[in-house]
Formats: C-alpha cells, sequence, structure tokens
C-alpha cells in the first residue's frame, strides 16, 4: 500500500537526469585588462621625461654699484628714516650729545640725497659733527656699511677707518680716574654695544675690570684683562680706543 504521507520519490531515471544538469559559470575575460605592467611601465617613462625637460630659467638683473657708493644703502635719503628708526636708541645719545642746534644740523646732513653730497662728503660732514663723540663715528659707520678706500690696518689683520688707534694706549685714562668712572654717564652707546655683543659673563668682568683703580690692579693686568675680553670683538676694542684716544688728548 503506497504511503500517501511520505515524500515523493521520482523515478530513478529522473533522479540521475537532475543529478548531471548543474548549473555553470562563465566569465568573459575578452574585456579584462591584464596588461598592467605596460601601463606602469608607460607612466614611469613619463615621469621620467618630465623630470629631464629643462628648468625654467630665472633672469637676474644685476647692476654695477659705482664707485662713489660707499654705503650700503642705495636710496640712501629713504633708507636712512628706516635706520633710524630701527637704532632710536643710538641715534637718541648721538642727539643727548650734540644739543638741539647741532642736533637739527646732524639730521639736515643725515637725510641728505647723493645729488647734494656724495657719500664721500656725507660721511666727512657727519665725522666733523660727531668728533666730539668718536665712539660713535665708528658704530655709525656700522649701520651704513660705510666702506672707505683709506683704511689702515691694525696689528691683529683688521681693517679700521684709523691707524693712529693702534698706537693708543689703553692704560692712559688710567691717569684721569675721574673721567674713567664717568664713561657711563659720558658714553651710554658704548655700553650699549658692549651688552649687545658681549656674553654676560664678559660684560660683567669688563665693568669690573674698567673701573677697579690702579691701587688694586696694575695697569700690566688691567690692560691685559680688557684686550682678553675685547680682542675677540675688534670694532668695540677701536671704540674704547677712540674714547681713550679722545679723553686724553691735551696730554
Amino acid at each position: 500500500m503506497m504511503d500517501v504521507h511520505g515524500p515523493l520519490t521520482p523515478p530513478e531515471d529522473q533522479r540521475e537526469e537532475h543529478e548531471t544538469q548543474k548549473p555553470s559559470v562563465k566569465f568573459d575575460l575578452a574585456n579584462v585588462n591584464t596588461d598592467h605592467s605596460t601601463e606602469s611601465s608607460n607612466i614611469v617613462q613619463q615621469q621620467e621625461q618630465e623630470e629631464q625637460l629643462p628648468s625654467p630659467s630665472i633672469d637676474i638683473n644685476a647692476h654695477m654699484v659705482p664707485d662713489s657708493i660707499l654705503v650700503a644703502l642705495l636710496d640712501r635719503e629713504q633708507e636712512m628714516k628706516g635706520l633710524v628708526q630701527h637704532n632710536l636708541s643710538f641715534f637718541q645719545s648721538i642727539q643727548q650729545h650734540l644739543g638741539p642746534a647741532q642736533w637739527q644740523d646732524f639730521e639736515r646732513i643725515l637725510y641728505c640725497g647723493r645729488q647734494q653730497l656724495s657719500d664721500k662728503q656725507w660721511m666727512t660732514k657727519i665725522e666733523d659733527l660727531l668728533d666730539q663723540v668718536p665712539c660713535m663715528v665708528g658704530t655709525f659707520k656700522e649701520l651704513v656699511g660705510y666702506v672707505d678706500d683709506d683704511v689702515g690696518t691694525n696689528n691683529d689683520g683688521n681693517v679700521n677707518d684709523y691707524p693712529f688707534l693702534n698706537h693708543v694706549d689703553l692704560c692712559h685714562i688710567r691717569r684721569y680716574p675721574e673721567r674713567l668712572h664717568a664713561f657711563k654717564s659720558s658714553y651710554p652707546q658704548f655700553f650699549i654695544n658692549c651688552q649687545q655683543t658681549l656674553p654676560k659673563d664678559t660684560m660683567s668682568i669688563l665693568e669690573s675690570t674698567l673701573f677697579t683703580p690702579i691701587s688694586q690692579l696694575s695697569d700690566n693686568q688691567w690692560k691685559g684683562i680688557i684686550k682678553k675680553h675685547l680682542s675677540p670683538y675688534p670694532n668695540l676694542m677701536d671704540q674704547l680706543k677712540e674714547i681713550i684716544a679722545y679723553e686724553v688728548d691735551d696730554e
């Protein structure tokens, strides 16, 4: 008797036919790009060609500087105004030393154009006005980048504008202790320059040595310490020599 509730079992031949007809999957590779190596090679060649292209040229216009220009200020009149603003403390010190009347003359010359005064004439007039404060002449020349053809060479091989400084004896100022002790108030810019240039410990040694009386430190010891600490800074040494030369000029 047939079990009407059991699963239907297909005939044997139908089962075999059903099992043998499995679906197949086909991949169409005709449109797939397999030439990856060729594409990479083309990219590398393109990069190499770009690297081999010549760099764009840059035109640099160079101008000959006339021999008459002795300061590093092409537009002297205008650039001098900016230089003063960036170095106010220095020019305020000059103003204090010169006084109102001479300061007006100094400003008039300071902002004078090259058409009226050449660099050589300009510097000569400024030197004449600053003859009472010779230490400031050297600082001023450094600020404007002044280069003079008539220069001397000191014992260290450094070039300076005053060959006579080679013969200045630092110890001469010790014969005038009252003048030496007035250095800070008389020449504040020198000490400002030292503070801006020297290490703190060197500045401290210089100040204490400078004002040490001869009873506590001999001339040779005094001069040796000062030279030891200022020789690496020839501009400061020249400024100190200028001050001393001016102070003992009435000998």
